[in-house]
């Protein structure tokens, strides 16, 4: 398996030499052979090599995928959905948009996401589509949002990206948008998770897997017009 680790390792790498969003290719520090060389506590599965470890909702560490999904806010109906073997959320959301925009032929006034999907980078390309984004810069409990009282004050002229998001979802419109994930996404959820017992995926392989998924974690909600 060390073969199969060495390959993997090598196609990470080249992935982080592929051209960025402004073209400019950011290639690996090291040599090609050198950047091929697993890392001493590099891990694979012998069941399913493709599956990686992440953390999941109970915060423990589990052998899977990740699953994304966006669901619309008024008929719960999951417009776009994906897998992939990569744990973070926040680079899928630019891609989710545009699986949005192809399945439905329309483009989402709004999106809320979670915390998870938070960067500078994802709130320019909402906003360069016209879709105006609901995304908290750091995790918020639902029981918190009663206790958020509305910015005062005029807004600093230095001020952010993330100050800026951060007093929208403090003002009472941003907060009643954002609210709306506890009655849209979060019910579908439960309903695949509970009602349909889709907890794990029968099948092995990111592309199998891939195919059979109706989607579990990534919460986030859009309201098309």
């Amino acid at each position: 398996m060390r073969k199969d680790l060495e390959a993997r390792t090598r196609t990470e790498a080249e992935k982080k030499a592929e051209p960025g969003p402004s073209g400019d290719v950011k290639r690996p520090e090291s040599k090609p052979k050198k950047a091929a060389k697993p890392a001493p506590k590099a891990q694979i599965n012998f069941t399913d090599p493709e599956s990686r470890i992440m953390k999941s909702a109970d915060k423990a560490f589990i052998r899977g995928y990740n699953a994304q999904a966006a669901v619309d806010a008024e008929s719960h109906i999951i417009v776009a959905s994906d897998l992939t073997n990569q744990a973070s959320d926040s680079p899928h959301l630019p891609a989710m948009v545009e699986q949005i925009l192809a399945n439905t032929g329309r483009r989402p006034e709004e999106l809320s996401a979670d915390a998870g999907y938070f960067s500078e980078t994802n709130l320019k390309a909402l906003s360069d589509r016209g879709i105006e984004p609901f995304i908290p810069p750091e995790k918020v409990r639902h029981n918190q949002w009663r206790l958020q009282t509305s910015p005062r004050g005029p807004i600093p002229r230095n001020a952010g990206p993330r100050y800026l998001m951060s007093r929208t979802l403090r003002t009472k419109r941003g907060r009643e948008r954002y609210k709306m994930r506890q009655t849209s996404v979060e019910p579908v959820f439960g309903h695949l998770k509970e009602a349909m017992g889709l907890r794990q995926f029968l099948l092995r392989g990111l592309d199998k897997t891939r195919s059979t998924c109706p989607s579990r974690s990534g919460a986030r909600t859009c309201r098309c017009p």
